[in-house]
């Protein structure tokens, strides 16, 4: 048994699982940061709103404050539902593209996580969200009782700040479809 290599290939899982963990926490940060949509001129106009109608209200709320929206943030299931859109005709809407291999829609560069619950999503300027990240460690050894086990111990911390500047303030917008979709709708006529 070649210990050393067996050491390599678990301190490479560990390491995985860390940089996982820390882009949930990321993710988490943005999220909690994120100005919640609240109205645009799009609302009361749109006859049938869908998906796609959501996120164009709430990447124009983000532009409507001068900023740049250039990412969209799926709940996974929500990215796969939306490819399955269809018009009044049972023709797939499909405005979702592939440059380069990056997932794109209405321009947006498409990121999927499940931290995100279905039926929400994030639109906003990439570069106004800012993460000052330290240094990773990484700490193996025995711990206890590790030898008498043939255990090996692993410590990994990154120490990170992650946040959305005042002056920045409204560059990400947190919605949900469902709310969105129901203020983009145009009143019906009363008596109708």
């Amino acid at each position: 048994m070649d210990s050393d290599e067996l050491a390599l290939n678990l301190e490479r899982l560990f390491v995985d699982k860390m940089w996982r963990d820390y882009e949930d926490k990321l993710t988490d940060s943005l999220i909690t940061n994120a100005t919640s949509y609240t109205s645009t001129s799009l609302d009361g106009t749109i006859a049938d709103p869908n998906d796609f109608d959501a996120i164009s209200a709430a990447a124009l709320q983000v532009a409507s404050l001068n900023f740049n929206p250039t990412d969209l943030i799926l709940n996974t299931s929500d990215a796969y539902a939306m490819s399955l859109i269809k018009d009044g005709m049972g023709r797939y809407i499909l405005p979702i593209v592939t440059e380069g291999g990056q997932l794109s829609i209405r321009s947006l560069r498409v990121t999927t996580t499940t931290k995100l619950a279905q039926g929400e999503f994030l639109v906003g300027e990439y570069g106004t969200w800012k993460v000052r990240e330290g240094e990773e460690l990484i700490r193996s050894g025995l711990n206890e009782d590790d030898f008498k086990y043939n255990r090996m111990s692993f410590i990994g911390e990154i120490f990170f700040n992650s946040y959305i500047p005042t002056n920045y303030a409204g560059s990400w917008v947190k919605g949900n479809f469902a709310t969105i979709k129901e203020a983009l709708k145009v009143a019906s006529a009363p008596g109708v």
